[in-house]
């Protein structure tokens, strides 16, 4: 059970340069606007900043969240760069049960057995819900480069449910054109077509 009234607490290991942090605080905005629930975020920074760990902490609550501190356990941890397996716990920060989300180029199968195998056996005895997803790759056929932040915004909407239905795809959308129209129409596409593959990827 969640502290309080939280409703889902989640944190996003990122790279300072890959959109991460962009990507939660747009998430608050879109679970503040759409639902009944209020969101708060923290975001914790490496020194290292473009090339640095930016870890994103996100919780969700009924009721106005006064909560000063950090997120020791997540219902929801996304591992947005592959490297940071071996570097840091974020298996041990995940609620037993809760959904672990894993940028990577391999398949779910195939991708287990690369994992440490402390990681392994975290997750297994979490009994944690494992997915994947190949956002580096999406990002690059929608022309996005490095930027996969579209994808794992909407892989984490797609797992959690937090909001109903098609509801995420249809905020997602929204709040890309109001981020990226005064880019060009051109790179609102671009995204847009990311989202679309991001929840075909995880049917």
């Amino acid at each position: 059970t969640l502290p309080g009234s939280a409703k889902l607490e989640a944190l996003f290991y990122g790279l300072g340069s890959d959109g991460s942090v962009s990507a939660t605080k747009n998430n608050i905005k879109i679970i503040g606007n759409s639902t009944p629930w209020y969101a708060q975020g923290y975001f914790v920074y490496d020194s290292k900043k473009a090339g640095g760990l930016t870890v994103s902490h996100l919780r969700v609550s009924e009721k106005p969240i006064r909560s000063a501190y950090l997120i020791a356990q997540a219902d929801f941890v996304g591992c947005h760069q592959l490297q940071f397996i071996d570097k840091y716990q974020m298996a041990e920060r995940l609620k037993p049960g809760g959904i672990f989300l894993l940028n990577t180029p391999y398949s779910a199968d195939e991708v287990w057995s690369r994992l440490p195998q402390e990681v392994q056996a975290v997750l297994n005895q979490k009994k944690a819900r494992f997915y994947v997803v190949n956002a580096a790759k999406i990002a690059r056929e929608c022309g996005l480069g490095a930027r996969i932040n579209t994808v794992m915004q909407m892989a984490f909407f797609h797992l959690t449910h937090i909001l109903p239905g098609d509801s995420a795809l249809v905020e997602l959308q929204g709040a890309i054109a109001k981020s990226y129209s005064s880019k060009g129409q051109d790179l609102v596409e671009r995204n847009w077509q990311a989202l679309a593959l991001a929840q075909e990827s995880l049917a």
